[in-house]
């Protein structure tokens, strides 16, 4: 009996204290963060080598904005690049150097993003690499994200081309051959409605 006493009391004092509460909504910006793959497989008889791939950001924001309810997006930039080199059929003892680039463009211009010196392939199969970007890489993947801010068009796409050039040794045969990760980590702030107390 007691229980159901104190059990009652409990309740109304609950509905004493919302009694006259009202709610109303509100705009809150809420920042989420995000990450995706670009593989490129490098397969050249020539020490010199240059392959391309592909990420298209708009996949990425769009399930951001879908997942989280997000009325518009007020900012895309990047967060952050790692690349990790996943498959190997090099020479041993492989060493690389040069740059992965990117561009808003397939066509290029391509930009410098990470400089990579001295690789030794085989010796960080499966590590995952945080490198320092430099500025010019990172301002073209902030210019190619901009028109995803605000409205998403369910009609376009936001292709962002990755490439990687450089030198091995020793020269083929055997071909340079190996598949390098691209991981690109986005910063997503969107606009969320939630009903607060007046």
């Amino acid at each position: 009996m007691k229980r159901l006493i104190y059990t009652f009391v409990g309740l109304l004092i609950s509905w004493t204290m919302t009694v006259g509460l009202t709610c109303e909504k509100r705009r809150v910006e809420v920042p989420v963060g995000n990450s995706a793959v670009t593989p490129i497989e490098v397969n050249s008889s020539n020490s010199n080598y240059s392959d391309d791939g592909m990420y298209d950001a708009y996949d990425d924001v769009d399930k951001i904005k879908e997942d989280n309810g997000f009325l518009e997006i007020l900012s895309v930039h990047l967060e952050g690049i790692t690349y990790k080199i996943v498959e190997n059929n090099s020479a041993p003892n492989t060493m690389t150097s040069g740059y992965i680039q990117v561009s808003s463009s397939p066509d290029g211009p391509f930009h410098n993003l990470v400089q990579i010196t001295n690789l030794d392939i085989g010796a960080i199969m499966n590590i995952e690499q945080t490198p320092d970007l430099i500025a010019e890489g990172v301002a073209e993947i902030d210019a190619a994200l901009s028109p995803l801010i605000s409205g998403i068009s369910k009609f376009e796409s936001k292709e962002i081309y990755f490439r990687i050039q450089g030198t091995a040794s020793p020269a083929p045969p055997p071909n340079v051959n190996f598949k390098i990760e691209v991981k690109v980590y986005l910063a997503v702030i969107g606009v969320v409605e939630v009903d607060v107390p007046a």
